[in-house]
């Protein structure tokens, strides 16, 4: 069979070398550049700096999570430090300067729900407020 896959007259396209060597903050400082949030990346940075991207994977993030927040609660974690390396990683990774990382989360508790406030706390909220003057009328109130 005389088949080709490719479609004429496309070229592949050449492999430049920039791959080699790009570092975490390299990678950040190109985020950052391309109009990525730097609000929480600076702690990240100072923790990857000079480490190549090639040789960070799932668990050295989730390490730095817990180092970087040790007290901090999962959602914390999730937010501050695994979202913004998460950005710069797959930033670097558009470029093609390193390997796609699957990365889990930190488990979330669920917020507690908090019991609705009574009758008898309303009236004694509502009377305070009165003495307070934060009421411009009089509320309506049977009791």
């Amino acid at each position: 069979m005389d088949m080709t896959f490719r479609p004429v007259g496309a070229t592949p396209v050449a492999f430049s070398g920039d791959r080699v060597g790009k570092t975490f903050d390299e990678a950040a400082k190109s985020y950052l550049a391309h109009g990525g949030e730097a609000k929480f990346l600076s702690k990240i940075v100072e923790y990857f700096k000079g480490v190549p991207l090639d040789a960070i994977f799932p668990a050295h993030l989730m390490e730095m999570a817990v180092a970087l927040y040790p007290t901090q609660t999962g959602a914390t974690r999730n937010r501050q430090a695994l979202a913004p390396a998460r950005a710069v990683i797959n930033h670097a990774y558009d470029y093609g300067w390193c390997n796609l990382i699957r990365l889990k989360r930190f488990k979330e508790e669920k917020p507690k729900r908090r019991p609705a406030a009574t009758a008898e706390w309303m009236i004694l909220f509502l009377r305070q407020c009165k003495v307070d003057n934060l009421l411009t009328s009089q509320p309506s109130c049977s009791s």
